[in-house]
C-alpha cells in the first residue's frame, strides 16, 4: 500500500511496479484466491510460482486464474540429472518432484542427456501453462544459463505428452479442493523459487 501511494503521489508518469509470491499448493484454495485479491487491491501487478511439476499444480493455477483473473507468471525449475532432481525432491522445502518426473532421468546420464531431459520437462509444462499464464521464469541449476537455449528449441517442438483437464469449477470449491488434494496424494507434486523471466502475451 506504501508503495501504491508513493506511485500516486510522487511517480504517476514513471511508477513502481511490484507482485507478489504465490503458494498455490495451500490446503485451502478459496483463502489462496482471497490472499491474491487483497495483494491485487493493495497494487500487486503479478505473481511469482513456486516452481512446477505436475498436472494437479497447472490445474490449481488455472482455477486460481479463473477465481481472481490475475497476471500469473510460471515459475520452471528443470532438473539436470538423476542426482539433482532427487536432492530438489529430498533436501529443499516446499519442492517435491513427482515420480513422472523423475523417471525421465537416469544414473550414468551425460551433462547433454540430463539437460535435454531438463528442457524437454519444462517445454511440456510450458505448453500445459500457456492458457493461464502470462510468461514464465526459469530458475537454472548451477547457473546454467545454456540450458535455456535448449528450452526454447525445444518448445517449439515440443507436443504435450498430456492434455490438461482442467476439472475444477468456481462454483464446486470444495470438490475442486479435494480432487486437488487427491491428485496430489497420488502424483505426489509441488515446489518453490526466483531469477529470469520470459513473457508471453498476456492472456
Amino acid at each position: 500500500q506504501y508503495v501504491s501511494e508513493m506511485n500516486e503521489e510522487l511517480f504517476p508518469e514513471d511508477r513502481f511496479f511490484f507482485g507478489g509470491a504465490l503458494n498455490y499448493n495451500f490446503p485451502n484454495a478459496e483463502q489462496v484466491a482471497e490472499r491474491m485479491k487483497k495483494k491485487i487491491e493493495a497494487g500487486a501487478s503479478f505473481f511469482l510460482t513456486q516452481p512446477i511439476f505436475s498436472a494437479a499444480d497447472i490445474e490449481r493455477i488455472a482455477w486460481l486464474k479463473e477465481r481472481t483473473g490475475a497476471k500469473i507468471i510460471g515459475g520452471l525449475l528443470p532438473p539436470v540429472s538423476k542426482r539433482n532432481a532427487l536432492f530438489i525432491r529430498n533436501e529443499m522445502a516446499g519442492m517435491d518432484i513427482p515420480d513422472e518426473v523423475l523417471n525421465k532421468y537416469h544414473d550414468g546420464m551425460t551433462r547433454e542427456e540430463g539437460e535435454e531431459a531438463g528442457a524437454h520437462i519444462a517445454s511440456h509444462i510450458m505448453k500445459q501453462l500457456e492458457p493461464y499464464v502470462a510468461g514464465y521464469y526459469f530458475m537454472l541449476p548451477f547457473n546454467r544459463v545454456g540450458l535455456l537455449e535448449r528450452i526454447f528449441k525445444e518448445d517449439q517442438t515440443c507436443a504435450p505428452e498430456e492434455p490438461l483437464r482442467n476439472e475444477t469449477n468456481s462454483s464446486k470449491t470444495d470438490g475442486a479442493q479435494q480432487k486437488f488434494r487427491e491428485r496430489k496424494a497420488n502424483a505426489n507434486s509441488a515446489l518453490n523459487g526466483a531469477p529470469e523471466v520470459k513473457l508471453r502475451n498476456e492472456k
